[in-house]
């Protein structure tokens, strides 16, 4: 809470420090790390994407449609997300909210991602699995959305 609205707000490397804090744990920082580094490790080790969604990038590079990933989570481990699920070759532009100073449903996130595209609100489609950040924040900003349950 702290750290909203700011990217940051989503370090694990920051929440593990303040809960170790709040232990009095000596040194937290350092066990903080260690603990965000083995968050990290076993998080990869388990996710999975569906076969419907590596079909529909798949097929949308194949008609040459332009994707952006927008993200609200930090870019670096969304990159090592997208590059474990071997989806990096099918986005095209990544935009975080770290990156545009404002998580989804914020505009300044969507708009963002237009001006990295070069395309008009009229000529994107956001697909998200939340109504509220995703849906809700693409529609008010005049962005027609789809919303996909996972």
């Amino acid at each position: 809470k702290r750290l909203h609205p700011q990217g940051s707000c989503r370090s694990r490397q920051f929440a593990f420090d303040g809960l170790l804090r709040e232990l009095k744990a000596p040194k937290a920082y350092l066990h903080a790390e260690r603990y965000e580094k083995l968050y990290w490790h076993n998080f990869y080790k388990e996710m999975k994407v569906s076969k419907d969604v590596k079909i529909f990038l798949r097929n949308a590079k194949k008609l040459g449609l332009i994707t952006c990933a927008v993200t609200d989570m930090q870019a670096n481990f969304q990159i090592a997300k997208l590059k474990k699920m071997k989806l990096d070759a099918h986005i095209d532009y990544l935009v975080t909210s770290e990156e545009a100073g404002a998580e989804k449903p914020n505009p300044a996130i969507f708009k963002l991602a237009l001006k990295k595209m070069s395309l008009s609100k009229k000529m994107v489609v956001m697909i998200g699995d939340s109504k509220i950040k995703d849906i809700n924040g693409a529609e008010s900003f005049g962005i027609k959305a789809i919303y996909f349950k996972a």
